[in-house]
Formats: C-alpha cells, sequence, structure tokens
C-alpha cells in the first residue's frame, strides 16, 4: 500500500541519517546526545537564570517544569534504559543528531532573556502544569509498561497504554514540550516543536510503524489504535473482537 511505502521510505531516511550518515565507522550511541540534551535543560535553564538574575514566576516556572523534566529522563535512562536509544551512530550522524535536538536549548533562552511570559496569569500557569503533569506520566509510564512488558514477555503490546494509541510516549512527549511553548507564549518556541516534531518525531514514528507493519497481526491492532493520537472510544463490536483476535495472534517481537 501507499501507506506501507511511507512508512518505508521514513525508515531508510531515519536509519541512513542517524547511523549511516558518512563514511566513518558507527561508535557513539545515540542516547548519549540525547541524555546529554536532556540534563543540560536543567543546568542551562538555572545558569542563564543566575546570569541574568531573572527570579521571576515565568522563569521559575520553566526551570521546575522542562528542568525536571530533564532529570527524570535521565533517571527513566539509567532505570529503565531503551534499547532504541543504545544503537550507535557514527561521528557525522552524531552532530548532526545533535544539531537537531539543540533547537530546543534555545527555548529556555527565549523564556529567560525576557521573550517569554515573565509574569504568567493563573489559567496559563493551570494549563501549563496540567499539560506537563499528564504528558509527563503517559511517557514516563507508557516506557516502563513497555520495558517491563519485553524484558519478560516478546510481543506486540496491545494493552495499557498501548491500547489505544501505538506511540503514547511521542504523544506524552508532545503533550509536555507543548507545555513549555505555551508558557513562553512566543510563536517561535511552537515553530521550533513544529520542526523537531515534523523531523525526529516523524522518522521515528514512520520508522516504528514500518517495522510494525511487517508483524503478523498488526491489522487488527491497527484497526483499534491510532498512530499517536489515543482513540477515545473503544466499545464497537469490530474493535472487541480485534482485541480478542490480537491477544491470539501477536506471539512476534515488537519492535521501535
Amino acid at each position: 500500500s501507499k501507506l506501507a511505502q511511507i512508512y518505508n521510505l521514513l525508515e531508510k531516511i531515519h536509519d541512513w541519517g542517524m547511523y549511516k550518515l558518512g563514511p566513518s565507522q558507527n561508535v557513539l550511541p545515540l542516547n548519549y546526545v540525547i541524555n546529554f540534551q536532556k540534563v543540560g535543560a536543567f543546568v542551562s535553564t538555572l545558569v542563564l537564570i543566575l546570569y541574568y538574575q531573572n527570579y521571576s514566576t515565568g522563569a521559575l516556572l520553566y526551570l521546575a517544569l522542562h528542568g525536571t523534566y530533564g532529570i527524570m529522563w535521565c533517571l527513566k535512562e539509567l532505570i529503565l534504559p531503551d534499547p532504541a536509544f543504545q544503537e550507535k551512530a557514527n561521528v557525522i550522524a552524531t552532530i548532526a543528531s545533535g544539531g537537531l535536538l539543540a533547537m530546543y536549548a534555545y527555548l529556555p533562552v527565549m523564556q529567560i532573556q525576557g521573550l517569554g511570559v515573565q509574569d504568567p496569569s493563573p489559567l496559563r500557569i493551570y494549563l501549563c502544569v496540567s499539560a506537563f503533569a499528564i504528558g509527563v506520566t503517559i511517557m514516563l509510564a507508557a516506557d516502563t509498561q513497555k520495558y517491563f512488558t519485553l524484558k519478560y514477555h516478546k510481543g506486540l503490546i496491545v494493552e495499557g497504554f498501548f491500547g489505544r494509541t501505538r506511540n503514547p510516549n511521542y504523544f506524552g512527549e508532545i503533550l509536555l514540550y507543548g507545555s513549555f511553548a505555551n508558557l513562553i507564549g512566543h510563536p517561535i518556541a511552537w515553530l521550533i516543536l513544529f520542526a523537531a516534531w515534523s523531523t525526529f518525531f516523524s522518522l521515528r514514528i514512520g520508522r516504528k510503524e514500518a517495522r510494525l507493519m511487517r508483524k503478523e497481526g498488526y491489522k487488527q491492532y491497527a484497526a483499534r489504535t491510532n498512530v499517536l493520537l489515543p482513540r477515545i472510544f473503544l466499545d464497537t463490536v469490530h474493535d472487541k473482537i480485534a482485541v480478542s483476535y490480537t491477544h491470539l495472534t501477536l506471539p512476534t517481537i515488537y519492535s521501535v
């Protein structure tokens, strides 16, 4: 199908860009770059706050959200490492990936320098904290479910957070990063996120879909789930049949 061709193309672009770009050998795991960017969010934001002497509500709230997320991500990686991010990339691809992730580094700069909202309203605070809390919970819970499920039972994950969307972790990250952009309140912040989502996220999701489509039972699983947004209603006869069939016919290994 055309959809399968698109996913296969995204998989090839992802693997070339992440692991095969340039002539050098693959020597550095991708999680080194990602973890550095994640934990760097807390350090860079704190340094910016001290340098600019910006102790506004907006600045400290940004540190609490983005900085805390970086710490939680690194704790997750230490306790529940994701094999998908342990694949080695070559030097050129590592630099390219780092450059792509560096777009996120401009978000705290915008906020602390004063381009962002310095005195957010109670409604903005509520929306930002709520989106962050829901997003980080979905992301961490989905990755935890995936880690322990695949540790003790190799197969497609069709229940829990994966029962309504095939990418709950990316959905959670979109929510939590959206809270950062909402707090900043500047169009450039949203442009940065859309750039990252339309490149890195799209390629990762496309690669995953291409691999899942080769597995037995994918059609039944895909029929009752969405690629990204969670499916709200799951109560039709067709869905119930698909759930039963999926549980009986999914002995294949789940790949990300």
